[in-house]
């Protein structure tokens, strides 16, 4: 058994797969930010961001899932976050009150934001304004380098075609 906060790797049907214990929950993964700043003299959306962030980060201690909307009409905004099924509530909220401050260094005062942590995901927008589909892929390309040759591509393939079923070595 793995020590907390020692990732570790392991071939499962040809993939490795990297394991990260729950002591780790804190690594940045994925950072989406609008390019649209908010236009905002009165302070009114500041204002409902700060009480919805607050909202999700008070609800993170008590469910591992949350949506909640701050402000009324076009001045709305709209935000979720989900911790990872294997964190505590104290871990899940841990997770979650970092995101607002790192969505403001990442991001900046933006109408919309999505942050993943490894162990919880968190973003929101103004109402009318989407980013991209709910169930769009999302990824983020890790470093310099390029995996070649075609191990992964033709486990892919073989996976996606047997839907997740074993696959024969030619």
């Amino acid at each position: 058994m793995p020590q907390a906060g020692i990732a570790w790797t392991k071939k499962i049907y040809g993939f490795l797969v990297t394991v990260i214990s729950a002591a780790d929950y804190t690594t940045l993964v994925f950072k989406g930010c609008a390019d649209q700043r908010f236009q905002d003299p009165s302070g009114i959306y500041a204002q409902n961001l700060k009480n919805l962030s607050d909202s999700l980060v008070s609800q993170s201690s008590q469910k591992i899932y949350f949506t909640a909307t701050s402000g009324d009409g076009q001045n709305a905004i709209m935000g979720l976050y989900q911790c990872r099924g294997d964190l505590s509530n104290d871990l899940c909220h841990a997770c979650v009150t970092k995101v607002p401050d790192l969505i403001d260094k990442l991001c900046g005062k933006v109408v919309a934001a999505r942050v993943q942590l490894s162990g919880c995901y968190l973003k929101y927008e103004v109402a009318g304004f989407k980013q991209v589909s709910e169930t769009e892929l999302l990824y983020k390309v890790c470093g310099s380098t390029k995996a070649s040759g075609t191990g992964f591509e033709g486990e892919e393939r073989c996976s996606f075609r047997n839907h997740g079923g074993w696959c024969k070595k030619w």
